[in-house]
């Protein structure tokens, strides 16, 4: 599905919330979704395997996500593999930014300085190691090896 979205969101200026569940979206699409839907305020990438925001690098999804999207009010990014730098750059050029759910996130270091950013920047945050409960997409495989690895990192955080 890499890819496909450039040309559907060319036809949809009006959209103002996307939310895709186990697709990608590449670098490439952001910058089309910024250009032809300037109404964007919601995004949520989610998956119920960990990487997907882009299917090479999630960081330079999150690179054109702080480029593209600086509209964006609420951005949900469940279980992928974005980095500190993607995160970075997520919140400097997305000034608007009032919620951002990071869950199952844990390639991401927010015990720092990055973590007290997001704390003071974004009203309604939640941090890699909360609770899916309640999250639609919180998927239970029969071989639920991320939850065994998120439990394996909430026992690193506590």
């Amino acid at each position: 599905m890499c890819g496909i979205w450039s040309e559907a969101f060319k036809n949809l200026p009006l959209l103002e919330e996307l939310s895709l569940a186990g697709s990608y979206l590449l670098p490439k699409d952001i910058e089309v979704t910024g250009r032809y839907c300037p109404l964007l305020k919601t995004l949520k990438v989610n998956s119920k395997q960990y990487g997907v925001l882009c299917e090479n690098d999630d960081n330079e999804a999150a690179l054109a996500i702080g480029k593209n999207l600086p509209q964006l009010t609420h951005l949900q990014l469940v279980r992928n593999s974005i980095e500190n730098i993607g995160l970075e750059a997520i919140l400097d050029g997305c000034c608007h930014l009032e919620s951002l759910d990071l869950r199952g996130c844990v390639k991401l270091d927010l015990k720092g300085d990055l973590g007290e950013r997001c704390s003071q920047q974004i009203k309604y945050l939640k941090f890699p190691h909360h609770s899916f409960e309640g999250h639609t997409f919180a998927y239970v495989d029969e071989f639920d090896e991320f939850e065994y690895w998120i439990m394996g990192v909430v026992d690193t955080l506590t």
